[in-house]
């Protein structure tokens, strides 16, 4: 289906073109591995590389047209290139432009904003799988929700789409700024207030102020949902124009109770309904109680909330479970404090009896000068759980390490060598043993997965 036109593009994004104006743009990408016919091909400048430096091969491969920057235009022939470009002042400025057009299209569209220091990826999910059970609805896909990520997830959006609901996240200042702006959502929820990203934003109140601005563009129409014990509630509430509801245990309306089913999920009680959550622990069921709460404001059924909870399906590296001879929990696409402690406490609960219970905790990244304390935190609290074996990856774990054990302690080891952990986990690791992945994106626990299911 079209996005635009040549003629289009260069009118969204004040550019001029050079070559044919008539070709019909249908996809949108800044990945010159990912272009196919039809494709709108938007070259950054990243801190290692240059996407105009791949404009040949995409048209190549059937880009149907490119942004280019001015400096770039300066510097080469865009005529010898044979097809359409679009001369802009600066690509990233421009994808922008064109996001903002393409949703100021969609006349009927109901747009979702979800952010928060965890949870914000499931609780996107929920609400998506939710709303999905009885109108046409888009959602971001995995984690796309930076100022790079969120405008390539609204040219999704078609006119079809009655919802959107975008996962919006931040890890500098001004990011969120630019987010809402583009997004600026009738519907909005804060999960909570972390120190994820401190390294960037400083202090945990600076974040706070961050993620506020998810409400910047409320004009007393709006709704937004906050968790009802969060700590900075009143802060967030603050001065926003519009309805900003608590929502959780005591708040949810409708909610009832409900009974832990370990790594099978947990079973619901709302509105009278018995409904069978498949993702496991308290920390999701929070985001579940976020989903229902805003669920119910847009006036959803619920026969379709129930549904949709019930069909959530968990995301790569986000409360996985892998069942084998050795059952896996990955939950590694990403770790902070609180999500360490969270998923640790769960494991920590489970009843146990096939085997031992085995964590391979990898470092927190930026985490800046709170890194130390906070590794040794997480290490303390681990050590002090119904856990039989912890496995320690990264340099960040290893002043926590050595801090208050050593390699005497025969159920604790520490590297920040792959091949080493690789080893230690064949060694150490049995059939009928239980094992946490939880670590960073950057540590990339899901290498571990292979070696361990070879045991």
């Amino acid at each position: 289906m079209e996005l635009f036109t040549v003629s289009e593009l260069a009118e969204f994004t004040n550019g001029k073109v050079v070559g044919n104006v008539k070709e019909q743009i249908c996809s949108v990408s800044i990945d010159s591995r990912n272009i196919s016919k039809g494709s709108l091909f938007v070259p950054l400048k990243g801190e290692r590389s240059d996407g105009h430096d791949f404009i040949n091969t995409v048209f190549e491969n059937g880009a149907a047209a490119s942004l280019v920057s001015k400096e770039y235009s300066k510097i080469t022939d865009l005529v010898s290139l044979n097809r359409p470009v679009i001369i802009v002042h600066d690509t990233f400025n421009a994808l922008h432009a064109l996001a903002v057009s393409h949703l100021k299209k969609m006349k009927n569209l109901t747009k979702i904003g979800i952010t928060g220091s965890n949870g914000k990826t499931t609780t996107k999910e929920i609400i998506g799988s939710i709303l999905s059970a009885c109108k046409n609805t888009v959602i971001n896909e995995g984690n796309r929700n930076s100022e790079i990520g969120v405008p390539l997830s609204v040219f999704r959006v078609r006119a079809e789409h009655e919802y959107a609901v975008f996962e919006m996240g931040m890890d500098h200042k001004g990011e969120m700024d630019r987010i809402a702006e583009l997004v600026k959502p009738s519907y909005a929820i804060i999960t909570n207030i972390g120190i994820a990203h401190i390294e960037q934003l400083g202090s945990k109140n600076e974040i706070a102020k961050e993620k506020k601005k998810i409400f910047k563009y409320f004009d007393g129409e709006q709704s937004g949902f906050i968790y009802e014990t969060e700590e900075y509630y009143d802060f967030l509430k603050e001065q926003v124009k519009g309805d900003i509801l608590p929502y959780g245990f005591n708040s949810t309306k409708g909610y009832t109770g409900y009974v832990d089913l370990g790594l099978l999920g947990t079973t619901i009680y709302w509105e009278g309904l018995q409904i069978q959550f498949p993702l496991f622990g308290i920390h999701n069921l929070k985001n579940a109680l976020g989903a229902v709460s805003l669920a119910v404001k847009l006036g959803i059924e619920p026969q379709y909330i129930k549904e949709g909870l019930e069909n959530v399906k968990p995301l790569f590296g986000r409360s996985e479970i892998i069942k084998g001879p050795v059952t896996i929990i990955r939950d590694c696409y990403n770790s902070n404090p609180d999500s360490a402690l969270t998923v640790l406490d769960f494991f920590n609960k489970i009843i146990w009896e096939r085997g031992r219970k085995v964590v391979i905790l990898g470092s927190m990244l930026e985490l800046g000068m709170e890194s130390e304390t906070e590794h040794k935190k997480v290490l303390d609290f681990a050590v002090k759980q119904d856990i039989d074996l912890v496995l320690l990856f990264g340099k960040e774990m290893k002043t926590a390490f050595k801090s208050d054990y050593n390699n005497d302690f025969k159920n604790i080891f520490w590297t920040e060598d792959f091949d080493a952990m690789q080893k230690i986990v064949k060694e150490n690791i049995k059939q009928g043993d239980i094992v946490l992945l939880k670590g960073s994106r950057g540590m990339e626990l899901e290498r571990f997965v292979k070696p361990i299911q070879e045991i």
